[in-house]
């Protein structure tokens, strides 16, 4: 599931065009320059090694396309982020030039200077990861750009690699801090900012140039090595409009709490727990503002109509939410009258209940705490009410700024239940590197009651605290976790609410982990989609599980084409549009090799998912059919798309899309 250890030779590859608007700014600039098309038909150039896959370049903001090679002439500004096929390189007088075409017959041909245009041989891009977890005692260590790959080896081949990378880390603070610049002895070209940076609110890119999977012997481990560069959208002509003041810290945690028969003691003991926390709340010195929810969730009632509802919205969550009416609405939740069906019941449907709670825009700190005794219906039960899997509801909600919190009672009664429960609640309750997954062994009530406690009173803590951070070292590892969680939220809020950006970068060298804690990594990997591309994938996609479910491919045929979506996905997501899915048969190593990272289909060969079996086919292509809800869910979120240019259409909007996303 999701990228392998990245090694060399295997990943994710190019093709990505931001749409028919590109087509149609070239016809502009040809009447604006008199561009001329080609005499003769004319292919782009190929990426050096390869038979099929065509040079492009990304424009950065301010290129300008020319009729000739030649600065002298008056130029015309392109939409930023835009990729044009390459159809020459020239060097006219020490200038470096690039012919490009917004399409690959070349119908229309312009000129940019080289240093406006990174180059663009896949749309796997980087994203860096939420620094809270490479956090210290002076706060987050940001991620390193050095000058060059051999700085970087040198680094990591250092015995002293941890000091000399602190000391260097320090240095480039201090020197961003005094707007000056590191001495000629530190390599560091750029830092990560000290805050994360929401790609909705400041969009940026850290495309992958070059990389080098490095086995360290010191280290005894593989290190990718990625040469990037980084650009960044940029901001709007000033107006003389006021700036809005920072907004609150907003704090929002919903109950999920099973309403199944036998669940009243617990349901009661919540509501202990609650009542104690509007106490303190009304003595303590809360420096963010904290609301409250609560929905309850049984089963199927179209199975068991007795149980009279599946999901109920008990308490909404609302921006300033009234303790007596609260307290009011949740005493009358009380357990089923009658059993359900089996032992699972519906929490992903509760679960997303909670999710779809409207308030959740105004929140910057988003949790969901849920409780059960029983495992989960999810995709593939026909009494399910979500067609979505655990894993990938958790990676919806993450992409959403939210944590899922699991109190697990492991009563007698489901011991046969147990198991499979716990990997369900572990992959739905992942933040990061961390499981926020809470076992009550045994179902005991008391540690219940002391675990829900000590849960509420830690979220209320970061509450309290959440823009300074001064909460006393955790007692717990659950607890350390818990704080880790925080801390990136605060990050996230930090960060859209100073604007921060990622620097600007020509090029420069990075390690994927921290060389100061390499169980971290700075940066993960996605592929850049337009709203249009993503909508091609899930169609390709529903059409694909279809003839598979109906037996309509044979599975050697069903893999090779799902390979072919997969490597088309990051080479050239314009060819899903046109229904090229057949085998790429002979030259399915030129989409595959040569990237980063790898997605699940692409890490398999064709004997691999054939030794699989009938089980093991199901299995991944029930995953596909879970992704396919995820995509759903992207394309009807509007907040996690971006529109590159004024006035974008909403097809040709953006948003990176975790790899692990991707088939």
């Amino acid at each position: 599931m999701g990228f392998s250890a990245p090694r060399r030779g295997r990943g994710w590859g190019p093709r990505w065009n931001l749409g028919l608007h590109l087509a149609v700014l070239a016809l502009a600039l040809a009447g604006a320059f008199g561009l001329a098309g080609p005499a003769d038909a004319r292919d782009p150039m190929l990426i050096e090694g390869k038979r099929t896959l065509f040079q492009r370049v990304l424009m950065r903001p301010g290129a300008e396309l020319r009729a000739q090679p030649n600065l002298a002439e008056a130029g015309t500004t392109v939409e930023p982020f835009s990729v044009y096929y390459v159809f020459d390189r020239r060097n006219i007088g020490g200038q470096e030039w690039v012919e490009v075409g917004a399409d690959r017959e070349g119908t229309r041909t312009a000129f940019v200077p080289t240093p406006a245009t990174i180059d663009w041989k896949h749309s796997m891009i980087l994203a860096f990861t939420n620094p809270a977890p490479r956090s210290g005692p002076d706060g987050p260590r940001p991620a390193m750009i050095l000058d060059t790959k051999e700085s970087l080896v040198d680094l990591l081949n250092d015995e002293a690699m941890v000091p000399k990378s602190e000391a260097w880390r320090r240095e480039a603070i201090q020197a961003r801090a005094n707007d000056t610049t590191v001495p000629d002895t530190n390599p560091i070209v750029a830092l990560e900012p000290p805050e994360y940076v929401d790609l909705q609110e400041n969009f940026y890119l850290l495309p992958v140039l070059d990389y080098e999977d490095t086995l360290f012997r010191s280290l005894r481990r593989k290190v990718l090595l990625m040469q990037v560069a980084s650009v960044t959208k940029k901001d709007p002509p000033a107006t003389n409009a006021p700036i809005t003041p920072a907004g609150p810290f907003r704090v929002g945690i919903v109950f999920v709490i099973d309403a199944s028969a036998s669940m009243n003691p617990y349901i009661e003991r919540t509501r202990q727990t609650i009542r104690a926390v509007f106490q303190r709340m009304q003595s303590a010195d809360i420096k963010a503002e904290v609301s409250f929810g609560m929905v309850a969730f049984r089963d199927n009632i179209n199975a068991v109509p007795g149980l009279e509802y599946t999901t109920r919205i008990v308490a909404p969550l609302e921006l300033e939410t009234n303790p007596t009416q609260f307290l009011r609405r949740i005493q009358t939740l009380n357990e089923a009258p009658v059993s359900s069906q089996g032992f699972m019941e519906d929490a992903l449907g509760g679960i997303d209940a909670a999710h779809n709670m409207p308030a959740w825009r105004d929140f910057n700190a988003r949790y969901l705490v849920l409780i059960t005794d029983a495992s989960t219906r999810a995709l593939g039960d026909p009494l399910a009410s979500v067609n979505i899997l655990p894993e990938h509801l958790n990676q919806q909600a993450q992409e959403e700024g939210f944590a899922i919190l699991t109190l697990h009672l492991k009563t007698a009664a489901g011991v046969n239940d147990h198991a499979v429960a716990e990997q369900q609640y572990r992959a739905l309750s992942r933040f990061q590197d961390r499981v926020l997954y809470y076992p009550i062994e045994n179902g005991d009530v008391t540690t219940f009651g002391r675990t829900v406690d000590t849960v509420t009173a830690d979220l209320l803590d970061m509450a309290r605290t959440a823009i300074d951070d001064s909460l006393p070292p955790a007692a717990t590892p659950e607890q350390e976790a818990l704080r880790q969680v925080g801390r990136a939220m605060r990050l996230a809020y930090l960060g859209r609410q100073r604007g921060t950006r990622v620097p600007d970068v020509t090029q420069g060298w990075l390690a994927h982990l921290d060389p100061q804690d390499l169980r971290q990594a700075v940066v993960e990997p996605r592929v850049l989609l337009t709203r249009n591309q993503l909508n091609d994938l899930k169609t390709t996609i529903d059409r694909l599980t279809t003839l598979a479910r109906t037996n309509r491919l044979r599975p050697a045929e069903f893999f090779g084409r799902l390979q072919s979506v997969a490597g088309n996905m990051v080479r050239d997501p314009e060819r899903i549009a046109q229904g090229q899915i057949e085998s790429l048969g002979d030259v399915v190593g030129e989409y595959l090799d040569d990237l980063p990272y790898e997605s699940e289909i692409m890490g398999l060969t064709e004997r691999d998912f054939l030794s699989m079996g009938p089980v093991g086919q199901l299995n991944l292509l029930r995953n596909l059919e879970s992704k396919l809800e995820l995509y759903r869910r992207f394309d009807g979120n509007a907040d996690l798309w971006v529109a590159l240019a004024p006035d974008e259409p909403e097809g040709e909007k953006v948003y990176p899309v975790p790899l692990t996303a991707l088939p």
